[in-house]
């Protein structure tokens, strides 16, 4: 467990960094020009704020941000790797094609569960829209979907892992990650409050800040699967000649 557990938080160091790269370069610009913005309005209305955290100190904090949120889900993503499988043995001695196909499955549940959804429910917004008066509410409500959306991911992967585990043919594992997760999504929509987009935001700037938003949690979740499947792999290829001698010794 503990070896799965520091594999997990090394490939979640090496997705955060690549999803901190392509944030600085594709999120950073429709940022900038989001608090040019407000600035400029800010300016209009006689308000000269000054700037409490320059935007150097901001791109190093958007990168060691996600090195965090990666080795943290990272070290989740491993233990998880091992305790819905352990039928199966040791990961390290799965053959590559299978770390592969359910590394890249687990990482597809736990990306809808933890973003996927609450990114449909509640899109990223750039700084300066919403009231301040609203914000406690706001981040309450997105709290809550990010809450509803692990768990239902964690149920989603359990219930399909069970049915792969005992032999159940596919498409019935996926059916029931989507079935499970299209009723938390509609949970969500049904239970928590509607937050509608601002009416005095250039539209094609707010989603182009959404999608390139969205696309550091796509890089984030398909680095974490590929690097957890690569290191498994050399990993298992370290173990390959310990185990023959193993064997070997057992036939004689």
């Amino acid at each position: 467990m503990a070896r799965l557990v520091g594999r997990g938080a090394l490939a979640g160091l090496i997705a955060g960094l690549l999803a901190g790269v392509y944030g600085l370069f594709a999120v950073e610009p429709h940022l900038q020009r989001a608090i040019d913005l407000e600035s400029a309005r800010s300016a209009a209305a006689g308000d000269t704020g000054t700037e409490l955290v320059s935007r150097g100190t901001q791109h190093v904090g958007l990168v060691v941000g996600l090195v965090v949120v990666g080795i943290t889900i990272g070290a989740l993503y491993g233990i998880a790797m091992a305790l819905v499988h352990r039928a199966r043995g040791p990961v390290a001695t799965w053959e590559p094609r299978v770390v592969w196909r359910e590394s890249l499955r687990l990482a597809a549940v736990g990306f809808a569960g933890m973003h996927v959804l609450a990114f449909v429910r509640y899109p990223t917004n750039p700084p300066g829209i919403g009231g301040p008066d609203t914000i406690a509410t706001r981040t309450d409500a997105w709290l809550l979907a990010v809450a509803l959306g692990v768990f239902a991911g964690a149920l989603a992967w359990r219930l399909a892992a069970m049915q792969v585990d005992s032999g159940r043919p596919q498409p019935l594992p996926t059916l029931t990650v989507v079935l499970v997760l299209g009723v938390t999504l509609g949970i969500l929509f049904l239970s928590l409050p509607a937050r509608p987009d601002p009416a005095n935001f250039p539209a094609g700037l707010l989603w182009n800040f959404r999608i390139a938003s969205f696309g550091s949690y796509v890089i984030l979740w398909g680095g974490l699967a590929s690097a957890f499947t690569l290191l498994t792999t050399r990993e298992r290829r370290r173990l390959a000649p310990r185990a023959e001698v193993y064997a070997a010794a057992a036939r004689g």
